[in-house]
């Protein structure tokens, strides 16, 4: 199963910056061999008692540096929990988590990702 919301958030995001799903559900199997935590957001949990969540994370990939900064722009905008932008290659992944945990990968290595624009109000 796939979080509803999460589809909901990506439709918008597409209408506003076009982007390809690389992954979004995963078995357990295929997350372990492509190193996803084992609780990963891309891993349907909805009959786990410790987390009854579904699937809520895509990885997406922009066809320029220029598409990627947008998309990460929107989904700022649009509340994801979890965001991590890769810049070397412009893979975002987004995911439902309820705290915000965004970081960005560059050539120097991983830091915080900063609000690049203010929400819209």
């Amino acid at each position: 199963m796939i979080d509803l919301a999460l589809i909901d958030k990506l439709n918008i995001l597409y209408d506003r910056v076009p982007f390809s799903i690389t992954r979004m559900l995963s078995t357990p199997a295929h997350n372990k061999a492509v190193g996803g935590k084992p609780h990963s957001w891309h891993v349907d949990l909805s009959a786990d008692p410790g987390f009854a969540r579904a699937c809520g994370a895509a990885d997406l990939i922009f066809d320029t540096p220029a598409l990627a900064q947008r998309g990460v722009q929107e989904a700022q905008r649009l509340g994801f929990g979890g965001i991590e932008w890769d810049m070397t290659n412009n893979h975002l992944h987004l995911d439902m988590r309820p705290t915000r945990w965004w970081v960005m990968h560059t050539e120097a290595g991983e830091q915080t990702l900063p609000m690049i624009l203010p929400p819209v109000a």
